[in-house]
C-alpha cells in the first residue's frame, strides 16, 4: 500500500471517530456499573470493547476507500473511452474531409479540360443557339472517377460498415446541388454528376458525426 493510500485510509478511519466514542462510552458505562455494583470486570471485556471500535472504524474506512477507488477508476476509464471516441470521430472526419477534397479536385480537373463545340442549327433564336453549344473532353475520366469512388467505398466499409457503402452508392434524397452542369456531353455529364452526388453524400456523413 503506497503512502497516498495509507493517508486516505487514515483519514477515512478518523471520519468514523464516533465509533471510538461509542465503544469508549460503553467502556465507561461498564466501569461505572462495576464500581456501583462492586463487580469485577474481566480484562478481556475491556479489550473486546476497544477492539470492536477499532475494527468497526477500520471496516468502514476500508469500504469507503474501496468505493472511492472504484469510482475513480470508473471515471478514469469513462474519460479514456470518451477520449478514444473523440479521437476516432476526429480521424473519421479528417479522412472524409480529405476524400471530399480529392473528389472536388477531380471535378475541377475534369472541368479544366473541357472544350466547347457548336452544332449549328441555322436558327436565330438565342435559346436554340445556346443549346447548340456542347461541352466535352477529349479524355475519358471514368477511370479516375471510379478509382476515387473505390477508395471512398473501401474506407467506408472498413471504418463505418457496409450500410454506409450502400448509402454512398444511392442517390435517394440527394441532390448534386451547386454541381449541376448545362450542355455537357452525355458521358462527361454522367461522370461529373455521379461524383457530385457522392460528394454530397460524404458531406452528409460528416454532418452526421457527433461533435468532437
Amino acid at each position: 500500500m503506497n503512502t497516498s493510500a495509507i493517508g486516505a485510509f487514515s483519514r477515512a478511519v478518523l471520519r468514523h471517530w464516533w465509533g471510538f466514542v461509542v465503544t469508549g462510552g460503553l467502556g465507561a458505562l461498564a466501569a461505572f456499573v462495576a464500581t456501583v455494583t462492586g463487580t469485577h470486570v474481566p480484562q478481556w471485556l475491556w479489550v473486546a470493547i476497544i477492539a470492536a471500535g477499532i475494527l468497526y472504524a477500520s471496516y468502514r474506512a476500508f469500504a469507503e476507500v474501496r468505493t472511492e477507488r472504484d469510482e475513480a477508476v470508473g471515471a478514469r476509464l469513462q474519460t479514456e473511452a470518451l477520449s478514444r471516441q473523440q479521437l476516432a470521430v476526429r480521424s473519421i472526419r479528417d479522412t472524409l474531409g480529405r476524400l471530399l477534397a480529392e473528389g472536388e479536385s477531380l471535378c475541377e480537373t475534369i472541368e479544366g479540360t473541357v472544350s466547347e463545340r457548336t452544332r449549328p442549327s441555322g436558327s436565330s433564336s438565342p435559346i436554340v443557339r445556346l443549346m447548340e453549344t456542347e461541352y466535352y473532353s477529349d479524355k475519358d475520366w471514368s477511370v479516375e472517377a471510379n478509382d476515387w469512388i473505390a477508395s471512398v467505398e473501401e474506407y467506408l466499409l472498413r471504418e463505418l460498415g457496409s450500410g454506409y457503402v450502400d448509402r454512398f452508392r444511392s442517390t435517394a434524397g440527394m441532390s448534386p446541388g451547386g454541381h449541376l452542369r448545362f450542355n455537357y456531353e452525355r458521358r462527361l455529364d454522367e461522370i461529373l454528376t455521379d461524383v457530385s452526388y457522392r460528394l454530397a453524400r460524404i458531406e452528409q456523413f460528416m454532418n452526421e458525426l457527433p461533435a468532437g
